[in-house]
């Protein structure tokens, strides 16, 4: 009920994404937002850029989802059938599949693998350990940096780890819960690396501490204080066309290996 909002303007926010946001019509009392991200969202209702409510909605994958997006704010991204990126022992948006969903024109692209699904519920974002292999595929146009980004999101925060070309940290920044550490202000170099070349990727939190190693670099590591809480969503983002590859996910009560790889 927003009938006492008056003048002042009430919207929903059915994400973290601005352009996913709506002016509500105080005289109604029905609203119905259409989710086109599978992912744990928070729902916000904002009047003054000041949250009222909000409430988690939870969309769900059948094992991995692959999907394109056309910006970085893109709210209709464009959905990749399951044939075309999962084979056999990766999952990969490439050239490839450029004709068929009609990516040439595209000035951007941004490919998306997505597990969200409650097989993972179990495992506790404050103690896990994730092993993958990643390469960058490239780029449609000549780009200089490149980014990928390891999302991992839990009932109660999350983490995004961006991974850079060799000389591009400065433009990327890290996010562990309450902790966000700026590339500009802070050395985030052991997370550069040569993205064209296949990388193992090793994530883990212990004792309040999140530790990635990328490669052959150092081990890099940040603490936090509020919990991650238990696991919701794992997503990779690359810039350009990217695959993922050895994946493994391990805690002390469950783990899952390269079979996560195919479909439920």
């Amino acid at each position: 009920d927003i009938s006492e909002a008056g003048d002042q303007e009430v919207k929903i926010q059915l994400s973290w994404n601005p352009f996913e946001q709506a002016v509500l019509d105080p005289t109604k009392n029905f609203y119905t937002g259409t989710y086109f991200y599978p992912d744990y969202h928070e729902a916000k209702l904002l009047s003054k850029d000041k949250i009222l409510a909000s409430s988690y909605v939870h969309i769900t994958t059948q094992g991995w989802h692959g999907l394109i997006m056309k910006s970085g704010f893109d709210a209709h991204p464009i959905y990749v059938d399951q044939s075309d990126f999962m084979k056999e022992d990766r999952l990969t948006i490439s050239r490839d599949i450029s004709e068929a969903y009609e990516l040439d024109q595209l000035k951007e692209i941004f490919s998306v693998f997505t597990f969200s699904n409650e097989a993972i519920g179990d495992i506790s974002g404050d103690d896990f350990e994730l092993r993958a292999t990643l390469k960058d595929l490239g780029y449609p146009s000549n780009r200089i940096c490149n980014q990928t980004d390891i999302v991992i999101k839990g009932t109660t925060n999350s983490i995004r780890i961006p991974m850079s070309n060799n000389g591009c940290y400065g433009v990327t920044a890290l996010k562990c819960s309450e902790t966000i550490l700026s590339g500009k202000t802070n050395d985030l170099s052991s997370l550069s690396t040569d993205l064209l070349s296949s990388q193992n990727i090793q994530v883990k939190t212990k004792n309040n501490e999140l530790s990635i190693i990328v490669g052959e670099n150092e081990p890099f590591n940040v603490g936090y204080s509020q919990p991650i809480g238990h696991l919701k969503v794992i997503k990779f983002i690359f810039i350009g066309f990217g695959e993922v590859a050895e994946f493994e996910l391990t805690a002390s009560n469950k783990s899952f290996h390269n079979e996560m790889l195919n479909p439920f």
